[in-house]
């Protein structure tokens, strides 16, 4: 049990990690400064306000 659940844990740590390191990409490749340390709901939103932006 505690063996899936490990399992699991790696799993959803590393779909976390892959997101955020897709987000610091993106946000690079954008131009925004951001902080490695922020939250990846906060990276999300910016990577929103520039994509809504250059629809504009």
């Amino acid at each position: 049990e505690n063996e899936k659940l490990n399992a699991s844990n790696n799993s959803s740590n590393e779909m976390i990690s892959d997101a955020n390191q897709k987000a610091n990409i993106s946000l690079e490749n954008f131009g925004v400064k951001y902080e490695r340390t922020e939250t990846l709901g906060s990276k999300m939103d910016k990577i929103i306000k520039v994509s809504e932006e250059l629809k504009m």
